[in-house]
């Protein structure tokens, strides 16, 4: 782990006497270690990027669908409330008739 790395190396440096290879080989050990996570934090945002899209696909496929719905709904409400008014002109056109006439 990164943390026997640090810990290796710490002891290494502050060791009397320790060799440059020692610390070289310490500090090596420790950077690799440090890839290793880089790596895994890497591949686990890639993977979570692609839960994302494929999530937001769903819901956009979900969203369009229930606007399709919508847009649908909204028009057969217009249809019918403009033949409502049409069908009321017409009945008021026949009642100024009825009135005109009698």
């Amino acid at each position: 782990s990164i943390e026997s790395c640090i810990a290796d190396l710490k002891s290494e440096v502050e060791k009397e006497g320790a060799l440059a290879s020692d610390i070289k080989t310490k500090t090596e050990a420790l950077q690799k270690a440090a890839m290793s996570i880089g790596e895994a934090m890497y591949k686990a945002s890639q993977e979570a990027n692609q839960r994302q899209e494929g999530e937001s696909q769903g819901e956009s496929e979900t969203k369009s669908e229930s606007e399709t719905k919508s847009e649908s709904e909204t028009k057969s409400e217009s249809k019918t409330e403009s033949e409502t008014e049409t069908g009321t002109e017409k009945e008021t056109d026949k009642d100024k008739k009825k009135a005109g006439g009698a």
